[in-house]
């Protein structure tokens, strides 16, 4: 959603949605049985990473102005995530801007 959006020089609701990003490591949990598992397409949910469990992913999280967070986007590095962070958070300022004048 957000990855397609990045590219577009317009001033979007979804954008003024989010007043920071992050960046975290994240493991597939089992959901059958809670715990972390090994590979990225092992079937189950994508959490942030606790404790010892090695990521598998790490994922740009929207942080929503009404509180919470979104997942925006998965990378396989955590390079990759945090060069997206960075475009995320230029384009936030740029709607602001945009918006204030």
């Amino acid at each position: 959603m957000l990855l397609g959006i990045c590219g577009q020089f317009t001033v979007s609701a979804t954008w003024l949605s989010f007043d920071a990003f992050e960046v975290h490591g994240c493991s597939r949990i089992n959901k059958r049985t809670g715990r972390a598992e090994p590979r990225y397409d092992d079937p189950g949910v994508l959490e942030p990473t606790t404790g010892d469990d090695i990521p598998v992913c790490w994922s740009v999280f929207g942080h929503l102005r009404t509180g919470g967070l979104d997942d925006l986007m998965d990378f396989s590095t955590e390079e990759e995530a945090l060069i997206m962070k960075l475009k995320c958070e230029c384009r936030l300022e740029y709607c602001q801007v945009w918006k204030e004048s």
